[in-house]
């Protein structure tokens, strides 16, 4: 399976605190993980099913059957850090 892994961060935007996102593509797959600038906790998830839905339309990230699938990808984002030569971020 390909991936492209891209950072990329976003500024602080009235009450919300600034965010890193944490993007991981496959053939099939998008997903983000929004994670809070101080804290590192992820803040927001979006995840999309581009043969079902190539325009980004519907975020199926809070779906239950796709808690497995997230998983894979969180820790495939996490691990993409160690080989760039950078620490992951920590938080919940």
């Amino acid at each position: 399976m390909t991936l492209c892994f891209v950072i990329v961060r976003r500024p602080k935007l009235n009450s919300i605190d600034a965010q890193m996102g944490y993007l991981l593509r496959s053939s099939r797959y998008r997903d983000t993980e929004w994670r809070e600038w101080k804290t590192h906790r992820v803040a927001a998830r979006e995840l999309y099913d581009h043969r079902n839905d190539p325009g980004e339309n519907y975020n199926i990230a809070g779906r239950a059957e796709n808690d497995k699938l997230m998983l894979g990808f969180s820790k495939r984002i996490l691990a993409s850090f160690s080989s760039l030569g950078r620490k992951a971020p920590r938080g919940k």
